[in-house]
């Protein structure tokens, strides 16, 4: 027995609509492509590296995060480009069900919409921990940073299953041609979806921002301020280019209709914010910014910040750079006693 499918018609009124959105996904492919080398070389200087490595397990696993956010952009911006083109050449789109748009893109999406909040939400529990409550962090909470890290995955995996799961079993039928996530999963999971980004990511910025006016006014070593400065500046960004965009997906699905120009930006907001640790690490992080001269140069190039040298800080604190830091460095303070 076969099951015929059924197809709406599509003028050319509708076709000629789809020509801007179609570049659009275009860009995001390139847009998520550039991206995605980014992160990678991030990833490559911070897991290459056994200080680092040992240091930013948070980073690395945000890293990761991001390679999966991007990938997900990048599937959509395909698959979205091939269904223009066959409707464009048949003038005609099948009638869909919520479990037809179950696709692996959507799936993609979902698992990094709940991910990589929680991975930034573990990195302002961290530094706000490590600050606050220094003796319960060193002597509990340290260990249990990587616990946490291991559970993101768990409970990502959680909260895709369950609504794909839902979907398959009992399927709303007639949605949307396009698909997307809202089509496979209803507008009630979109929302908690939205939420939970908005919810996570805020939290984090609200941590970290309390941790660096806290850690500005106490004694902090160099590496932890370190830390501090790139997690908050990653906080930052993430609630500007993200948060605020799925603010704006709430406000559109429940109360208030938004125009395009304020949603269609989002998946290339998100490609940026992904880039953007990157160049945050860079800035913010002296030993990460010497680590990436001394990689990209093939050791060539000796990174220095300023005509300060090495050799006029202490003694003691030589022995420690020197160690950590074969390349010759400086900063934009002075160490000079």
């Amino acid at each position: 027995m076969t099951t015929s499918i059924e197809y709406i018609q599509i003028d050319d009124g509708r076709i000629a609509e789809f020509v801007p959105d179609a570049v659009m996904y275009r860009i995001n492919t390139y847009v998520a492509l550039t991206s995605m080398v980014i992160v990678l070389l991030n990833l490559t200087l911070l897991v290459t590296n056994k200080n680092f490595a040992k240091m930013y397990k948070v980073l690395i696993a945000l890293n990761i995060m991001d390679c999966i956010v991007l990938m997900g952009i990048f599937l959509e911006a395909k698959t979205r480009q091939a269904t223009f083109a066959e409707i464009t050449l048949t003038r005609k789109a099948k009638v869909v069900s919520s479990r037809d748009c179950i696709e692996l893109w959507t799936v993609v999406q979902v698992y990094a919409d709940f991910g990589m909040p929680l991975i930034e939400f573990v990195m302002g529990i961290e530094r706000f921990t490590a600050v606050m409550f220094p003796s319960f962090y060193r002597s509990r909470f340290h260990k249990t940073t990587f616990k946490l890290i291991l559970l993101v995955p768990f409970f990502a995996a959680l909260a895709t299953v369950i609504p794909t799961t839902m979907t398959i079993l009992w399927p709303e039928s007639n949605v949307r041609y396009l698909c997307g996530r809202k089509a496979a999963f209803g507008t009630i999971f979109g929302v908690i979806d939205y939420a939970f980004n908005v919810v996570m990511i805020s939290t984090a910025l609200i941590l970290n921002v309390t941790t660096c006016i806290k850690a500005m006014a106490i004694q902090q070593s160099r590496s932890s301020m370190r830390k501090i400065k790139c997690y908050t500046g990653i906080a930052v960004v993430s609630t500007v280019l993200v948060s605020v965009p799925n603010l704006f997906s709430i406000l559109n699905a429940t109360w208030v209709p938004l125009p395009d120009a304020l949603m269609t930006p989002a998946p290339i907001l998100a490609c940026v914010n992904c880039s953007l640790q990157f160049f945050i690490n860079l800035t913010m992080n002296d030993e990460y910014r010497a680590r990436f001269f001394r990689v990209v140069t093939i050791g060539k190039f000796k990174f220095s910040g300023s005509a300060a040298q090495v050799t006029t800080i202490s003694s003691g604190y030589k022995m420690k750079v020197m160690k950590t830091v074969t390349i010759q460095i400086s900063s934009s303070r002075s160490f000079v006693k």
